[in-house]
């Protein structure tokens, strides 16, 4: 049972009788702090045991090695070289139990897998409950691209320093370490890291405001920093006196509109600033965030990226924040305007090779990067562009923005109040008028996405899908983060039967779960039920319940009331629990 009890003092500047106080509060927060520790082994330890039971069969193995992935459960091998396989949808099952997203319990497992095989004597402080698990993870997440040898090595230069260390040091020493072990495979990583270079923007917070991360090639960085800089000092001379921080940052909104950026510049064209314009009370402040000194905790990999890609967005979130916190996943090479929906049997689960034209270029070498980074700045070109602007219709000039805001009728009769887009950002209805000043809109009807005529055909009319991805715009699996509408599935919840009753395809049947969460209600022992249009009822295999709607994932386990409304809203079973035949609910036949 959890212990609340709130010890009470004789507030702050006490002293005397207190001081037995302050030392007894401390033991109590010594030993939760060395239970946690226990726990957080413990999981690890449990979580190893629990993979073992999910290896692959031969046969799993060979219809694996077939290509079945796309067309059922695959096999796995998260863990670096030396791990074991893991029939893969163990990590559905095993995020359901941790209450994570699929892709945290599949990093975990490598984790595990890596510590296990790979790094014994991590493990061994492991299986003694010494270590927080976030700095094993972290050793493991490090070392995953080297061989067996090299990350032993590794692992008998950090493993008697785990604990004693921050993790700024830590991170420090595995860099070194891992460069040291081998120094070839380094180089190569940062060839690698050169064709992983990304652009993303988070949600909107509660404040109307967006984070931006970049990871570019340095020099464009550097320029786009000093830009910055330029833009935000000509602010300053326009009579701007917010901080050098919020100048740059709304320097990135004029650098938004190349017509305002090139006329502001042009107009101090001859004036120079020197050493830029700072704050009035000090120094300008750091145009980087400082590295925190001890980050005890990895961000969360965006929904459906690469364990690759994890890992360089953890080591990059160190410095520029919770990467996985603020954004859901950078989108797929996709059509946008594709109007079927995926389902077994179709594109689904068939893989097709991409043409020549979709093959991604090859990553940009350091060095061919280095002779570009010494191009000279071209004034002949800039002095072009400005007389080719003044022939330009500006609106021209703005992208194309389709914009899907949720908001309440009384916002509208209000004139103000919540608006939340698409990902859940919250801003509020003024601040998203002002966002659209002084660009062109085209208002589109308003979409009930409570109401639908439902057709007889399988495929979902585009207003239906459209609907669907309103109603529920995230992952309706348990613990399931998407929010890209392109790549979230729509599934029939009772599969669609031709000849069958018509309405099939409908608001109350239709579900866009991940790629991942429609493959293990198809092709494995996950079952799915829709008691109510937007409700999710799922069951796992090992028979847990999560109830998945607009407020999130609820665990339910496995007792009997779980399993009392599993079967109330069995649809095979509807004339029984509602005699009067007044319920409209749907679910999957099991």
């Amino acid at each position: 049972m959890f212990d609340s009890r709130v010890w009470v003092t004789g507030g702050p500047g006490s002293s005397g009788g207190d001081l037995g106080c302050r030392r007894a509060l401390a033991a109590e927060v010594v030993a939760a702090n060395t239970s946690v520790v226990h726990g957080e082994c413990r999981v690890l330890l449990r979580v190893a045991e629990l993979v073992d039971l999910y290896a692959p069969t031969p046969e799993l193995e060979d219809r694996a090695g077939a290509g079945a992935r796309l067309a059922g459960e695959g096999v796995s091998s998260p863990g670096g070289e030396g791990t074991p396989r893991v029939a893969e949808f163990c990590f559905v099952e095993l995020g359901g139990i941790l209450q994570v997203a699929r892709y945290a319990a599949e990093q975990l497992v490598a984790d595990v897998l890596d510590l296990r095989h790979r790094l014994p004597l991590c493990w061994a402080r492991v299986r003694r409950g010494e270590v927080r698990a976030a700095v094993v993870r972290r050793v493991a997440a490090e070392t995953r691209w080297l061989s067996v040898e090299a990350a032993g090595l590794v692992d008998r230069a950090v493993a008697p320093v785990l604990g004693s260390v921050t993790m700024y040091r830590l991170r420090n020493l595995l860099d070194a370490e891992v460069l040291r072990a081998d120094p070839a495979g380094y180089e190569a990583r940062i060839r690698a890291d050169w064709g992983q270079r990304v652009a993303r923007v988070g949600r909107t917070n509660q404040y109307g405001l967006k984070t931006l991360f970049v990871r570019a090639r340095a020099a464009d960085v550097v320029w786009f920093d000093a830009m910055l800089d330029r833009i935000a000092d000509l602010l300053a001379l326009e009579g701007d006196v917010s901080s050098k921080d919020v100048r740059r940052s709304k320097a990135l909104g004029v650098l938004a509109r190349p017509d305002q950026a090139l006329l502001l510049l042009a107009k101090y064209a001859s004036q120079a600033v020197p050493g830029g314009i700072t704050d009035d009370d000090g120094p300008a402040p750091a145009t980087t965030p400082p590295d925190p000194a001890d980050d005890d905790i990895r961000p969360e990999p965006a929904p459906d990226e690469t364990p690759a890609d994890a890992g360089r967005a953890c080591r990059d979130a160190d410095t520029t924040g919770r990467v996985g916190d603020d954004h859901a996943g950078a989108p797929a090479a996709h059509d946008h305007d594709q109007d079927d929906h995926r389902v077994p049997g179709d594109a689904d689960h068939a893989a097709s090779a991409p043409d020549a034209s979709e093959q991604p270029e090859q990553p940009e070498q350091p060095e061919q990067a280095e002779q570009a980074e010494r191009r000279a700045f071209d004034p002949a070109t800039t002095a072009a562009l400005v007389e080719a602007l003044g022939r330009i219709d500006p609106t021209k000039l703005l992208p194309p923005v389709t914009l899907y805001l949720h908001l309440a009728e009384e916002t509208l009769t209000a004139g103000n109040g919540p608006v939340r887009d698409e990902h859940g950002g919250l801003t509020s209805w003024h601040r998203t008028l002002t966002g659209l000043a002084g660009t062109k809109i085209i208002i589109k009807p308003v979409i009930d996405p409570r109401t639908a005529t439902p057709v007889d055909a399988y495929e979902v009319p585009r207003a239906m899908r459209e609907q669907i991805q309103l109603r529920q715009p995230v992952d309706q699996s348990p613990w399931g983060t998407q929010t890209d509408r392109h790549r979230l599935d729509l599934d029939h919840t009772i599969p669609y039967t031709a000849g069958g009753p018509p309405g099939q395809t409908s608001l109350a049947n239709l579900a866009p779960p991940s790629r991942t969460g429609h493959r293990v209600k198809t092709h494995s022992g996950w079952q799915l039920r829709q008691p109510e249009p937007g409700v999710m009822l799922w069951r796992s295999p090992l028979g847990l319940h999560y109830l998945v709607n607009h407020t999130g994932t609820h665990t339910l386990g496995h007792g009997p009331l779980a399993h009392a409304l599993w079967q109330a809203v069995d649809p095979d079973n509807q004339n029984a629990a509602d005699p009067d035949g007044l319920s409209s609910t749907v679910g999957s036949r099991t």
